[in-house]
């Protein structure tokens, strides 16, 4: 009768990430915002990079070879565009920063590669700002707004 030992793989980890954050659709809503204006047809002129640089840090403790829990924040970095309504630049801004927590289940496949997924949650801060440049009174005006919200979402790798 033949036994082995199993390995709990008890350990606390750290890790991070850089790389592309991409803001899917920030161009499309410059679009929907100038092309929804009343009155005289507007230049929808709108130029974004949509993928800019962001990172994550993160810890976990995994409870063995299956299981993890897992928590971090992210910033997703700052995303510009302009467009020009009714004959005025506008420059506007997007950030985002996350704080999440995840489980992360994991399925070794053999003895260097693992397959695993996440189940997590998220609360995401959002901040959009503008500047209104060349206001026909004679100034220039600027406006911002954040969103909180929470999401849960899940990852397969």
């Amino acid at each position: 009768m033949a036994s082995h030992a199993q390995s709990t793989n008890r350990s606390f980890y750290l890790g991070g990430g850089a790389g592309g954050a991409k803001y899917n659709g920030f161009n499309q809503l410059c679009r929907d915002i100038t092309g929804a204006l009343p009155g005289t047809p507007v230049n929808t002129s709108c130029d974004s990079a949509e993928t800019v640089f962001g990172w994550k840090l993160f810890g976990g403790w995994r409870w063995n070879q299956y299981f993890a829990l897992e928590g971090g924040f992210a910033n997703l970095g700052e995303a510009e565009g302009d467009t020009v309504i009714f004959d005025q630049n506008v420059n506007g801004e997007i950030s985002s920063t996350a704080v999440f927590a995840e489980l992360v289940g994991s399925a070794p496949l053999g003895q260097r590669a693992s397959l695993f997924g996440k189940l997590g949650i998220s609360n995401i801060n959002a901040e959009l700002s503008t500047n209104v440049f060349a206001v026909p009174l004679g100034g220039a005006a600027s406006t911002s707004f954040s969103k909180d919200f929470t999401e849960a979402y899940t990852a397969r790798v």
